[in-house]
């Protein structure tokens, strides 16, 4: 059997975690609570990647676990700078606009708020869209309080990003023929 690195540090036995940096800090740190919620996120992504059997899709799901990756790592760096980190760019918030408005392109327009119900892959879009909008808020949270490098960029990306959830809920109820239940009051 091969030597295997340890995967625990015994650093959280007592309440703290390690920063890309190599600072210690408290779990419930705002950096920490972020780019937690973006790991949960990605979480939900990789089920419901194993959950869809669609090329299209699938392929923009391993692209978004990149991008969130690599938020995640902008964000437990706590220098002001990214210069050593994997780049992230406007491109990335193209590349979600993009895919929004192709499948946008295929549906009806929506004038009616709609049930997060109807296929169990379009409503888990939704249980991703609000952890998204989770995520999107701790980090807005933490942009008030410290420095973090393309800060704006991370934001825009989050918020596009809880739309592309909400639009593939809707396409994925379309590739099912299932149809959309409206909100009734």
């Amino acid at each position: 059997m091969k030597n295997q690195e340890k995967i625990y540090t015994k650093y959280g036995d007592k309440g703290y975690t390690q920063l890309l940096s190599g600072e210690k800090v408290p779990k419930y740190n705002l950096r920490i609570e972020a780019y937690g919620n973006i790991d949960e996120a990605t979480a939900f992504i990789g089920f419901l990647y194993d959950n869809i059997d669609i090329v299209e899709i699938n392929d923009d799901l391993l692209r978004i676990i990149s991008d969130l990756f690599v938020i995640e790592a902008h964000l437990s760096n706590k220098s002001n700078s990214a210069d050593s980190l994997p780049k992230f760019s406007y491109t990335n918030i193209q590349f979600i606009e993009d895919r929004i408005d192709h499948y946008a392109s295929t549906l009806n327009k929506l004038n009616k708020f709609i049930l997060p119900i109807g296929d169990f892959n379009a409503s888990f879009c939704h249980i991703i869209r609000t952890v998204i909008r989770r995520a999107e808020r701790r980090v807005c949270e933490l942009t008030d309080n410290e420095v973090i490098p393309n800060k704006d960029l991370i934001i825009s990306y989050l918020n596009r990003l809880s739309d592309y959830f909400f639009v593939l809920s809707r396409k994925i109820l379309h590739l099912n023929g299932k149809e959309e239940r409206y909100w009734e009051y």
